[in-house]
């Protein structure tokens, strides 16, 4: 498909309940990558001519755009210029190229592109939008693949900000293809969950030590800790002396689960500090909020000790480590010297290498699994 070019348009202001913040749905991270980052390693993978991103300045001037966008060509478009930018890409990869992909990024999808392209030469389209659902119940994505030539298509689909469009025979997404439209904070939990449940082709952003228990290499786990399959921590990620992280969870990058909490088909999102002694299960946690799937509420938590946030910078998350330290040496000091030491908050004692040994080699006689894994819920009445 090198002769095919992908433009990306993302626009701000759809974003979640406060779990989120500001933070668009396709930035928000599921298994340690963002929808955006997702979409352009596929398109990527493809061979396609090019990946261009047409995004608003504010949000072009993110780090977390910039970065989600490696790989691809970033644009930065004036406020409320958006469609015209994106005009402006198509004519410009029009020059030197057969089709092009326009998509508005408001989902996340598994599309078989290559088949859509051969949809659209075998019935003669000119412009062929893409649907996800059965033909009777389909429902239209923001997806579209229209020959270059059709330049003034293109202007009446873009112009139209893709409210209308002179389309073809529709293409209609198989049952071998995935679509999650991110509409609700139960669909970015419901992503994670299919994703660890192998229902879409999504590959969690760390290792699997043993089979449904995803960690990035750099996060902690203590030994006393239990992961219950399928579950994924993320990078920095600390998992307390205690924990449980069970049925499908999610624990993001440089989050921390405190002591003895319980985090059950929960996503806790990026940078995000939950106490100790907390039972929490089928909510998205972030920005000191809660969403309760069950009931469908944002509850904000007040009390940094129960919720709090992980300082986004490096420096700022060494001088909160320090701070932390400096609060505990006078009680230490005042217990004497005699006095246990406490046991570690979040100091990993997981040896991967020596416990995780890859089970390709099926002469290696597998170690007989830690605490920190469990195959099977062994917690309160279950």
């Amino acid at each position: 498909m090198k002769f095919v070019k992908a433009i990306l348009l993302l626009e701000s202001g759809k974003t979640f309940s406060k779990t989120t913040g500001d933070t668009p749905a396709v930035l928000v991270d599921v298994l340690g990558k963002n929808t955006l980052s997702r979409t352009v390693e596929n398109l990527s993978r493809l061979g396609l001519g090019e990946v261009v991103v047409v995004a608003e300045k504010s949000l072009a001037d993110s780090r977390l755009l910039r970065e989600s966008a490696g790989g691809s060509a970033l644009v930065t478009a004036p406020e409320d210029q958006l469609w015209r930018a994106a005009e402006q890409q198509f004519e410009s990869a029009a020059e030197d190229s057969t089709h092009i992909l326009i998509v508005r990024l408001n989902a996340y999808a598994e599309l078989n592109y290559e088949q859509l392209l051969e949809h659209h030469r075998t019935h003669g389209n000119k412009v062929t939008r893409a649907f996800a659902g059965a033909s009777e119940a389909a429902k239209p994505l923001d997806i579209f693949l229209v020959n270059s030539s059709r330049r003034n298509d293109a202007a009446f689909l873009l112009r139209s900000e893709m409210e209308n469009a002179r389309t073809g025979t529709p293409y209609n997404a198989g049952s071998e293809e995935y679509v999650n439209f991110l509409e609700h904070e139960a669909d970015l939990r419901n992503l994670a969950s299919d994703a660890l449940h192998r229902i879409c082709k999504m590959q969690p952003a760390a290792t699997e030590l043993r089979p449904g228990i995803w960690a990035a290499k750099d996060s902690h786990i203590d030994k006393r800790a239990r992961l219950v399959a399928p579950v994924f921590i993320g990078s920095r990620a600390r998992i307390c002396p205690g924990a449980v992280i069970t049925r499908g969870s999610s624990i993001e990058r440089h989050s921390v689960v405190g002591n003895k909490t319980v985090v059950e088909n929960g996503t806790i999102l990026p940078y995000t500090n939950l106490g100790p002694g907390l039972d929490v299960s089928h909510s998205l946690v972030g920005s000191r909020h809660i969403f309760n799937l069950q009931r469908n509420v944002c509850t904000p938590i007040q009390d940094p000790r129960l919720l709090g946030l992980v300082p986004a910078t490096a420096g700022a998350r060494t001088l909160f480590s320090m701070a932390k330290l400096l609060i505990r040496i006078p009680g230490q000091i005042w217990r004497g010297k005699g006095a246990a030491a406490p046991a570690p908050v979040a100091e990993s004692t997981v040896s991967y290498k020596e416990v995780f040994t890859s089970a390709n080699n099926p002469q290696v006689e597998m170690p007989k699994a830690p605490p920190a894994l469990a195959a099977m819920r062994r917690y309160g009445n279950q």
